[in-house]
């Protein structure tokens, strides 16, 4: 994911406010997370929450001036491994 991806997942422009990233972010996240779908779509919330997850990360350190595109996939990879480690022990998943 690159930030531009990161940015539309979350609904925000490029403007380098974290108030609003936290904003959207916590707006989203009630909305997908997996504790708050019906049964029928938690598996379609998981992996939005995950991604929504992962685009917060992106855009912070984006906003933050720690954000390198040269490590997208290298980093990309790092940090997807970790979310499904972390929500595979969460959610049993």
């Amino acid at each position: 994911m690159n930030i531009n991806e990161a940015l539309k997942i979350l609904n925000l422009k490029d403007n380098g406010d974290l108030i609003k990233l936290e904003k959207a972010y916590r707006k989203l996240a009630m909305k997908y997370h997996p504790d708050r779908c019906p049964e029928k779509t938690k598996t379609k919330c998981r992996e939005k929450f995950k991604k929504l997850t992962w685009a917060r990360k992106i855009v912070e350190d984006y906003y933050k001036g720690a954000y390198n595109p040269d490590n997208d996939k290298e980093h990309g990879k790092e940090y997807e491994d970790y979310i499904n480690r972390f929500y595979s022990d969460l959610f049993g998943d």
